[in-house]
């Protein structure tokens, strides 16, 4: 299968189109009924974000120089990067699970009812444990740390404000992650071959994203408008599954720039 998508890309892109088939009836229609809210959140999150980095390098690019680099290393360079230089990470990897269940525990206590951080003192421990059998993968262990990362990053700058349950959170967090230049981590990580062939097309490890695929390539995409990220730059390093879900939505360019 894997074969069959990268021989469908390779002549696709030596013709330069993008010929792909649009979402069916069902997706389709799914999309357009919750594009207003998404795009309510979209607006309202990116407003209340102080990052500004240009187009040509919005994203951190899930490369092999990337990949290389240990789970505390890639920790490193992305709290640096949001202004999380401050925080001590902690990242241990334990038998934790059935589909790699990985617990955060932040340290201080998040109050998460009140909203609110508690902070003592200038350094802040943050510890994650995930699941050991994703140790060794970089690919999901980089959409993991990214949707960890992202979570911090809401509490952090207290996000949650502008909503009334907490129940909305872990949506929040899905479009905190492409608003930070994490979307393509995060997009290779959940479209990644092994998750799908072991936990199957809807139950992606313990980042299960609480959207479905569509909607998380049309956030990808508008991001992408709004950012006004070039398709060449948008498309590089992602794997062949996930560009393949991207280029469907980009099919319906007509929700993308309204």
């Amino acid at each position: 299968m894997k074969n069959f998508l990268n021989k469908i890309i390779t002549i696709l892109r030596s013709l330069n189109k993008e010929s792909y088939p649009p979402l069916n009836p069902n997706e389709s229609e799914q999309l357009k009924r919750d594009k207003r809210y998404l795009d309510e959140d979209i607006q309202l999150l990116d407003s209340n974000i102080v990052l500004n980095f240009s187009p040509d390098y919005f994203y951190i690019e899930p490369n092999k120089e990337f990949y290389k680099k240990t789970a505390q290393q890639k920790m490193s360079i992305l709290s640096a990067r949001f202004g999380l230089s401050s925080i001590t990470y902690n990242i241990n990897f334990r038998i934790i699970g059935e589909g790699g269940v990985f617990i955060r525990k932040p340290i201080p206590v998040i109050d998460t009812d009140k909203k609110t951080i508690s902070w003592e003192g200038g350094n802040h421990l943050l510890e994650i444990n995930i699941s050991k059998e994703f140790e060794d993968d970089p690919v999901i262990l980089s959409a993991i740390l990214s949707h960890e990362l992202a979570h911090f990053y809401i509490y952090k700058n207290n996000l949650m404000r502008f909503y009334n349950t907490k129940t909305v959170e872990e949506v929040i967090c899905e479009i905190i992650i492409f608003l930070l230049g994490l979307g393509k981590l995060y997009l290779n990580g959940i479209s990644d071959e092994k998750l799908l062939r072991n936990y199957g097309a809807t139950k992606i490890i313990s980042i299960n994203p609480y959207l479905p695929w569509h909607h998380l390539a049309y956030i990808y995409e508008k991001v992408n408008f709004i950012k006004r990220i070039s398709n060449k730059i948008a498309r590089e390093n992602l794997n062949s599954i996930a560009l393949v879900r991207i280029l469907r939505v980009s099919q319906h360019q007509e929700l993308i720039i309204n």
